[in-house]
């Protein structure tokens, strides 16, 4: 969306768009055949589905839910795995209930659209115990975590979010998210207080989910930090 009007992604030479993670075309059969062969953990080795789906050991010692090319989670205390992914305008999510022997796919042509509320809604349609717990207020003992993270909202609504405070974002962050962010905050106006709903530890890193008004409407704003301070990540969704 540019301006409120749907566009089409600026062309990229094939030449330079030859990569598996993000330049292939599946039709609805082949999805259907990629999910029977890890459902049989077919193809590869015992030992590479092993290492495929355990949590990667960081430098500090600490886990991350993540393995080779999936998020290691959990729903309703069963497994969860899951990827999504975006390609010059396309989005998806891959995610499999193991213990609800369910898989659910959602592939979409908008880059501002969210194909996991699909898949969360969808779960809890075929399983009402895989709805996701709707976000409330938490006890939130740091009063200046939010007081920052507000005031950084402000620096993205103005232009002024200073490179040097961010670690471990993506090359396209600058020059892509945080624009179309600029543009939404504009479009918004005034945030309100920011409420604590979730606070979480992802291997090294602390994330903070907060609830902000803009007028009526409430939004999820959620903050990832390092351990030097650092932020890892920063998005902004309506809840």
């Amino acid at each position: 969306m540019v301006d409120g009007v749907a566009k089409n992604q600026v062309w990229v030479s094939p030449s330079l768009n030859r990569n598996a993670d993000g330049s292939l075309y599946f039709s609805l059969k082949d999805v259907l055949a990629w999910d029977a062969a890890v459902d049989q953990r077919a193809i590869l080795g015992r030992g590479s589905w092993q290492q495929i789906l355990t949590p990667v050991k960081l430098n500090s010692g600490a886990s991350y839910p993540y393995g080779f090319g999936w998020t290691l989670k959990e729903r309703a205390g069963k497994p969860l795995h899951q990827h999504a992914g975006s390609w010059q305008g396309f989005v998806s999510v891959y995610s499999r209930f193991l213990g609800d022997e369910l898989s659910i796919v959602v592939l979409m042509n908008s880059n501002t659209a969210n194909p996991t509320t699909f898949v969360d809604g969808i779960a809890a349609i075929v399983n009402p115990a895989l709805a996701v717990p709707p976000l409330a207020p938490i006890p939130d003992g740091d009063p200046a975590m939010p007081a920052r993270f507000k005031g950084m909202l402000e620096q993205v609504r103005n232009g002024t979010l200073d490179p040097a405070g961010f670690a471990y974002v993506p090359s396209w962050f600058f020059p892509e998210e945080v624009p179309y962010y600029q543009d939404l905050l504009q479009d918004l106006g005034p945030a309100g207080p920011l409420v604590l709903a979730k606070r979480e530890v992802l291997g090294d890193d602390r994330v903070y989910t907060y609830l902000v008004k803009f007028g009526a409407a409430t939004w999820q704003y959620r903050v990832s930090i390092i351990p030097d301070g650092r932020v890892s990540s920063l998005s902004l969704a309506k809840n």
